[in-house]
């Protein structure tokens, strides 16, 4: 990512902690990112997306937030297009090396 001007850091402060804040150069756009690397018989998605939703960040100025959950393993297309209509975008491992998730 540092190779394609993306910057990569982590956040906390008091009530927030982040995984990952991805920010390029010239979009505007935050990418909070929320990991999760789990067995899938732990794994609660839905839970993963309400934690996501519920984190506390406020960009720089004139900029979004986006916000993904990446989780491994690789949940179901209909849990994907609900956390979608949500707000938050699914990755899985195989999407951190593609040039078209962000």
């Amino acid at each position: 990512l540092k190779d394609n001007n993306f910057n990569v850091m982590t956040y906390w402060d008091a009530q927030t902690q982040i995984d990952l804040l991805v920010t390029h150069n010239t979009d505007r756009l935050v990418r909070l990112i929320e990991c999760r690397w789990v067995s899938s018989a732990t794994l609660e998605p839905r839970q993963v997306v309400q934690e996501v939703l519920n984190k506390q960040y406020t960009p720089p100025p004139q900029h979004q937030v986006k916000r993904y959950a990446m989780l491994s393993p690789r949940v179901s297309p209909v849990t994907i297009e609900k956390a979608r209509e949500m707000g938050v975008e699914i990755l899985g491992l195989e999407d951190l090396l593609s040039r078209d998730v962000v």
